[in-house]
């Protein structure tokens, strides 16, 4: 049995569990769409739209990005892959319970009436998490952002600091930083408790993959419980 016509996949998962990598399969593999609410901000502040002018002057001084403007941004998002795409990742969103809220609220417009939610949970200890985040390089082109791990050779680049894709140096980022590693933690488990119990009291199933182990294993056991051949 395929996976249904049209799809969300929510991948659920604290920063370094592997939402990125699992997503980037899917799209080469399954030629599914990915997006992340960190490339759209990005995407609009480069293109100037209004969303991206607001959303720069709120990093500029400092600020956290509302919720109402990152569901504004993702809800137009949708609006436009829907209309040629039929399986579609969201990677960092929904963050809250309240984007998680907006996320069912959206889905209940005619345009989506055919579309299924899937919630998937990507299931590692936070030990784990950061040995793997402070082992993780970045591609420092703005246009590749491909991630590297130092710790897992299958995710390591072919040349040392060098991207495989585009050939720009790989960096490190600040907020991969052990303070940083530990605070990005705490602030995602204060919420993930709340959106997993929204979408179960939805009605919602939650599939949990373990991904301590191998990006292969993981992506073999996702396709086997979405029930993609």
């Amino acid at each position: 049995m395929k996976l249904d016509t049209s799809n969300i996949i929510v991948f659920l998962g604290p920063p370094g569990s592997g939402k990125g990598t699992l997503s980037r399969l899917c799209v080469n593999r399954l030629a599914w769409t990915q997006f992340s609410t960190g490339d759209l901000c990005r995407e609009h502040i480069t293109n100037k739209t209004e969303l991206g002018k607001n959303i720069d002057f709120i990093i500029k001084s400092g600020k956290l990005i509302s919720d109402s403007l990152i569901i504004k941004m993702v809800e137009k998002e949708l609006e436009k892959q829907f209309k040629n795409q039929s399986k579609v990742i969201l990677d960092g969103f929904p963050r809250t319970k309240e984007q998680a809220v907006a996320l069912s609220n959206i889905l209940k417009a005619s345009c989506f009436n055919q579309v299924k939610l899937n919630i998937v949970k990507l299931d590692i200890p936070d030990s784990d998490i950061i040995l793997r985040l402070s082992k993780r390089m970045i591609c420092s082109d703005k246009k590749c952002q491909t991630i590297y791990s130092l710790s897992d050779i299958s995710l390591k680049p072919k040349v040392e600091n060098i991207c495989d894709n585009c050939s720009s140096n790989l960096i490190k980022r600040i907020d991969d930083e052990i303070d940083a590693i530990l605070d990005r933690l705490k602030i995602y488990h204060l919420h993930e408790n709340d959106i997993i119990d929204f979408f179960h009291n939805k009605g919602h199933k939650i599939i949990t993959l373990s991904v301590n182990r191998p990006v292969e294993d993981i992506y073999r056991d996702f396709l086997t419980k979405l029930n993609i051949n």
